[in-house]
Formats: structure tokens, C-alpha cells, sequence
């Protein structure tokens, strides 16, 4: 899905903040990364949160639920920048601990990403954008 953002013209000349534990290396240099723990406040500090206008937090299986840990980490996020729209990896889409996350997070099922990721294809993002008119 990183790889994909590219494609994406709203994502353009905006500020994103990428936050996973599983990649060790900024991969995208255009992009701010968080890497190493994203729930720890020096990873957090990595990335221009406060002025990013898309983040994306990436779920971390090898926690015992990271569900939890995945939406602990948006809750520290939305205390620093509760304007940036959020999108979420979530291994259970539906967990009712969503309702207390505001509505600026856009969640993306752990399993789409992972079908994405098999049929070599990049998730259609066009969808979460909102239309401009000129």
C-alpha cells in the first residue's frame, strides 16, 4: 500500500506520517516514517505528526492484541494532531473500541491488505479522499 501512494494526487504536497514497527528503514524519503515502537513518545518524535494531514498506522501482529496496541498508538497520535485524517490497519475491523476514536480515522482491514498485497495490487485509496470540484 505504501508503494502506492504515489498514485494518489490529494496525497501530493501534503504531509504524511507513516508509522509501522515492522520496517526498519525509511523506505519512502518523501514521506515521515516512525519506525522502532511506534507507542514510544522518542519514535513518535520521529515524523512531523503535528503537521501531517494523512497518517498511517500499521498493525504490529506480534503483540498479543494488537488491536489494542494499534489503537493505543492513534489515541497518543490524535492528542498531538487531531486534525490528520488517520488510517488505521485493524486485524478486527469491527472492534467497538472505534467508537471512541472520533471520526477522522478511516480503517483498513488487516486482510484486504494482506489480499492487496498477494494479487500484486495496490488498495483502491481514491475512495477515502474527498472529491474536489474546480
Amino acid at each position: 500500500m505504501i508503494q502506492g501512494l504515489n498514485r494518489y494526487p490529494e496525497l501530493s504536497r501534503r504531509e504524511i506520517v507513516i508509522l509501522t514497527d515492522l520496517v526498519r528503514l525509511q523506505p519512502y524519503p518523501q514521506h515521515h516514517f516512525v519506525r522502532g515502537v511506534p507507542l514510544s513518545p522518542v519514535a513518535l518524535q520521529q515524523a512531523n505528526l503535528a503537521a501531517a494531514a494523512y497518517i498511517f498506522v500499521f498493525a504490529n501482529a506480534r503483540f498479543q492484541d494488537p488491536d489494542l496496541k494499534t489503537l493505543h498508538v492513534v489515541s497518543r497520535i490524535q492528542k498531538v494532531n487531531p486534525t490528520a485524517r488517520i488510517f488505521v490497519e485493524m486485524l478486527d475491523p469491527q472492534s467497538p473500541l472505534l467508537a471512541h476514536l472520533g471520526t477522522s480515522l478511516t480503517v483498513l482491514p488487516s486482510r484486504e491488505l494482506l489480499e492487496s498485497i498477494l494479487k500484486h495490487k495496490t488498495i483502491d485509496l481514491s475512495r477515502y479522499f474527498p472529491t474536489t470540484q474546480g
